[in-house]
């Protein structure tokens, strides 16, 4: 990935944090993994880390981060809680999930949620996706 396209993944998640209305700090990262990208609470510092791959092209990481901007969102405005009970363990508007592993990754309601929020903001903003 080049220096270029990392200044403008930069660029569009200062953007992206004024278009969601997030306040807190995201650390954004590239390093190659299992996802094209993945957001990471630090629950103890209240803060966020979001990795994409960048063995990805730009057109597949844009739709990546504003996807992952979203769950940051999701978490900093308490839509999002981490459960008790370990990793797995979640609650969601209220709702609790004891064990995600159990659901479907496309069934997760915050997972259609992030979704919905990168088909808004696309259209917004007069990208295809």
């Amino acid at each position: 990935m080049t220096r270029t396209n990392k200044t403008l993944l930069n660029d569009w998640l200062l953007s992206l944090k004024t278009i969601l209305h997030v306040k807190g700090d995201i650390k954004l990262t590239f390093y190659p993994c299992a996802a094209i990208g993945r957001h990471y609470r630090h629950n103890k510092t209240n803060s966020s880390k979001i990795n994409l791959n960048p063995n990805y092209d730009m057109a597949v990481l844009i739709p990546t981060l504003i996807h992952e901007v979203e769950h940051v969102r999701q978490w900093e405005s308490g839509d999002m809680k981490e459960g008790e009970k370990g990793i797995y363990h979640r609650w969601y508007k209220g709702v609790e999930y004891p064990d995600m592993q159990k659901i479907e990754h496309r069934q997760r309601p915050w997972e259609a949620e992030a979704y919905l929020a990168l088909l808004r903001v696309a259209e917004d903003l007069g990208i295809e996706y």
